[in-house]
């Protein structure tokens, strides 16, 4: 870790003469290598750092210390930096600091282990033991993804107390914030330690889901549960999913780290994601891990696939995060950024940069070309009703051309505005269409929706449009409520 954030070496290196060193050894965890492994495998660390950072490496603790502070300090001005406070809307002049604490160490034995854990699970919000688990190790390694983690079952099979007490402060962090936290913390010998928390990163659907569960709890007030979801989360309910019926050639099941259905070409790199992004195609980010550097490219991509990491590393928490589909842990995957290719175990195919893949981060799966998609359950809710959504939807679209419905409907909507005309009787529901308008309303009561636009005041009940370029529809019903306005207004 000092050679990839303070030093700026590729990551890679360390990663690649570590796993040489574990085929040499005939093993497959970091923690069955044996001491004298361990010792060589130091000394090529040490090699790498003086081959490509031209220094030995400092062994002063203090010298450690100060060239890891002025490294975070650094980090606040780095292009990820800049891409991540703009995405986020966090000012650029807000700064940064640094803490220096005493550690404690999850890599001092069986007893002894690391873990990230989530009071609720932040891909759909549902309640119940949510987390990685690393034994002998430390923090960095459930984070940043270079090892396959245990789940938090497996910490209550190997520690129970501990367990225990975990989820009795997991219980209490959540009170007292009044919402899902994301907790780290270390077991040394033993003893629990709690190392941070924060308002953790969350899915479209987990938002809404833990925003209901908050006020059926009485944690927080309607009020302040609207505030905890926004429209950009709203609209990622609408994207679409994978057809179930849709032929597919599965390459590998996996761990499914942030929900959706993305299918793109193949990108090993941050500079191939983002110029393909740019010439519009769409693109899988493919990696052994992720980790901060790699921000230009997850923003870029469709979705992301690693080969190794679980549901709280990098990978997966910034995905989430920003509402991208992420594939995490595909053991089976052999990714070659260097040379730009992929291997599956078990199957002869090289995929490069030419080929297409799909990834559902819903079920973990992972197919070999395009994959047809079927509307969300939102998206057939709005469209068709309430029982559609509940019998999910049979219509499949070629993912290559799977646009939200405002997408081709863009341009009548811009050239119409909805407004509320007065009327003792609340509007008449057009006949069931195959299609329907994707949009709430809320008007003034009693009262009727109707269109207006520049060129012309005329109405029309029929739906859907006879021709792209006839003006919206009225929606299929007005939800009316108290108001002074006489406006319509879009929620």
């Amino acid at each position: 870790m000092f050679g990839k954030t303070v030093l700026d070496i590729d990551g890679d290196h360390f990663s690649d003469a570590l796993d040489a060193k574990k085929d040499a050894r005939g093993v497959s965890m970091d923690y069955e290598l044996p001491v004298d492994a361990l010792q060589e495998l130091v000394e090529e660390y040490k090699a790498i750092v003086k081959e490509h950072a031209g220094i030995d490496f400092p062994q002063d603790p203090r010298s450690q210390l100060d060239m890891a502070t002025e490294a975070v300090f650094r980090s606040w001005n780095t292009e990820r930096a800049h891409i991540y406070r703009r995405r986020e809307k966090i000012p650029h002049d807000l700064g940064t600091a640094v803490n220096v604490c005493t550690m404690v160490f999850g890599n001092m034995g069986e007893t002894s282990g690391t873990g990230v854990c989530f009071t609720r699970d932040p891909s759909t919000g549902r309640t119940g033991v949510y987390g990685d688990y690393l034994v002998n190790a430390q923090g960095e390694d459930v984070v940043a993804g270079i090892r396959n983690t245990l789940s938090l079952a497996d910490l209550e099979r190997l520690d129970k107390a501990s367990y225990d007490e975990l989820r009795s402060i997991m219980r209490r962090l959540e009170t007292h914030y009044r919402d899902l936290c994301d907790i780290e913390f270390t077991i040394e010998r033993g003893k629990l330690w709690m190392l941070q928390t924060r308002v953790g990163k969350r899915t479209a659907a987990a938002a809404f889901r833990v925003a209901t569960q908050l006020v059926d709890e009485k944690l927080i007030t309607m009020d302040e549960a609207l505030t905890r979801v926004s429209g950009e989360q709203l609209t990622q309910l609408m994207f679409p999913q994978f057809d179930d019926d849709s032929s597919r050639d599965l390459l590998t099941r996996a761990m499914a780290a942030s929900p959706g259905a993305a299918v793109g070409y193949i990108a090993f790199d941050n500079d191939e994601a983002v110029s393909r992004a740019e010439k519009g195609d769409s693109v899988i980010l493919v990696r052994r891990e992720t980790n901060p550097d790699d921000l230009p490219g997850m923003v870029a991509a469709a979705g992301v696939l690693t080969a190794r990491g679980g549901k709280t590393s990098h990978a997966a928490v910034v995905a989430r995060g920003m509402g991208k589909t992420c594939v995490c842990g595909a053991e089976a995957l052999e990714v070659d950024s260097a040379g730009k290719t992929l291997r599956i175990a078990g199957r002869e195919e090289v995929l490069t940069s030419e080929d297409i893949i799909a990834i559902d981060g819903t079920t973990g799966e992972v197919f070999l070309g395009e994959v047809g998609v079927v509307d969300s359950p939102v998206m057939t809710y709005l469209r068709r009703g309430l029982d559609e959504a509940l019998r999910r939807p049979a219509t499949t679209t070629p993912a290559s051309s799977s646009l939200p419905w405002t997408a081709s409907w863009a341009t009548p909507m811009r050239s119409a505005a909805w407004r509320c005309a007065p009327t003792p009787t609340p509007p008449t529901t057009p006949a069931t269409p195959s299609t329907a308008a994707p949009r709430a309303w809320g008007c003034a009561a009693p009262s009727t929706c109707s269109w207006a636009s520049a060129s012309s005041s005329s109405r029309t009940s029929s739906w859907p449009p006879p021709t792209p370029s006839a003006r919206p529809p009225w929606p299929p019903s007005c939800r009316c409520r108290r108001a002074t306005s006489s406006r319509c207004s879009r929620r």
